[in-house]
């Protein structure tokens, strides 16, 4: 194991999952709401030196943020699942749902050949109600954020319409979409501000 990374210097990302953090505009109290190993916590925490809290309906995936932030001297408390509700609202809400994983497909091409078309709409259901869920934590003049590892337009660009016509105090920010290339993994960013 090279020195750097024992010392916290590096943490192993992919390219497309760095430039989607990089993008995200943070401030106030932070919740990544489906942190899962907190990669892109980690990335913020280090772009920013900000305190973040980390959240993940499946509190086994969250093992190694605790270990991982203190390599890294970062400040990212780990929120349990039971916890969530009495943890407060938030000014920058991350959301990087479940999905397709379309866009990581180079890297499993067999998922191409394993989804179907009923299990991309459970995954669609799935995303909207967790997107229900985590908006009760976003504050007034909150920013949401987004993310899916996906290139379809059903769990991304029509996600951004279902929110904007289902929550009316969500206002349209910023939108990116990285398609798969040698270099990263295709993924999709919007952010939305919340009125006050």
């Amino acid at each position: 194991m090279h020195a750097c990374f024992k010392n916290g210097l590096i943490e192993k990302q992919d390219a497309g999952s760095q430039a989607v953090a990089a993008r995200i505009p943070v401030h106030g109290r932070i919740l990544d709401y489906c942190a899962g190993g907190g990669g892109k916590s980690l990335a913020i925490a280090a772009r920013t030196g900000a305190t973040l809290f980390a959240h993940d309906i499946n509190h086994g995936r969250m093992s190694e943020i605790e270990p991982r932030a203190n390599r890294g001297g970062h400040d990212i408390s780990v929120i349990a699942p039971d916890d969530i509700n009495t943890a407060g609202v938030f000014d920058t809400l991350i959301c990087d749902i479940p999905c397709s994983g379309s866009g990581a497909w180079r890297r499993s091409p067999d998922g191409k050949w394993r989804l179907t078309s009923d299990e991309l709409l459970v995954f669609v259901n799935l995303q909207r109600k967790i997107l229900e869920k985590a908006i009760e934590h976003l504050a007034p003049g909150g920013t949401l954020a987004m993310v899916t590892c996906s290139i379809f337009a059903s769990e991304n660009q029509e996600q951004k319409e279902w929110l904007l016509s289902t929550f009316k105090d969500l206002t349209y920010f910023d939108e990116m979409l990285l398609t798969p290339a040698d270099t990263h993994d295709g993924l999709y960013l919007v952010t939305f501000k919340n009125r006050l």
